[in-house]
Order: structure tokens, then sequence, then C-alpha cells
């Protein structure tokens, strides 16, 4: 009884681990995105302000 009771424990405690470590990812990615937009719309400024610029 014992044995399945820890058994079950720890099988809980890795799906947990296992659902935390997708959170983390999850939240990385996102960030990585937020970090990307925000370089494409730099570059999206630096043309369109570079042409005024020249003329």
């Amino acid at each position: 009884m014992s044995d399945q009771q820890s058994k079950k424990q720890s099988e809980q405690a890795a799906s947990v681990r296992r659902w935390i470590t997708q959170q983390l990812k999850w939240e990385e990615s996102l960030e990585s995105l937020r970090d990307t937009d925000d370089e494409s719309n730099q570059d999206r400024s630096a043309e369109v302000v570079s042409p005024t610029r020249a003329a």
C-alpha cells in the first residue's frame, strides 16, 4: 500500500515538474517572439526614416 502511494506521489511530482518546465519554455518562447518583434519594428522604422533623410 505505502509503495503504491509513494509511487503515485512521485508520478504526480514528475507530472507537475513536466508542466512547470512546459510553462517556462512557453514563457521563454513568448519573450523571444516579443524580442524579435521589437527588433523588426526598429528595422522598419529605420527603413522608413532613411529615405526621408536621404531626400
